[in-house]
């Protein structure tokens, strides 16, 4: 996957705090999972709201349909990239407690 631009810092905070994990508490970890759960939950609405606001209501020139298919790849590789995170965390705690 082409990572956007625009997500590259965030892509490096999420492999920073995975770097982190061994020196992370349990408790800290879980409430990291908790909030990145909700956080993909919110993207995946907003990126159906923005489908269907495209396939619906389309801009009426070209530039704004451009500039909402942009927001619209932004927020969802946002949600992969948050969902990734989360199943490396997720995967990380069941190995800590087996």
């Amino acid at each position: 996957m082409r990572i956007l631009t625009e997500l590259e810092a965030y892509r490096d905070r999420l492999m920073d705090r995975a770097a982190a994990f061994p020196q992370t508490s349990e408790s800290e970890l879980a409430r990291d999972l908790a909030q990145c759960e909700a956080q993909v939950a919110l993207l995946e609405k907003g990126v159906e709201a923005l489908r269907i606001r495209l396939a619906e209501n389309p801009p009426q020139d070209a530039d704004g349909t451009e500039a909402l298919q942009h927001r619209l790849a932004i927020q969802d590789q946002m949600r992969e990239l948050t969902a990734a995170y989360a199943e490396v965390l997720r995967r990380h705690l069941a190995q800590r407690t087996s």
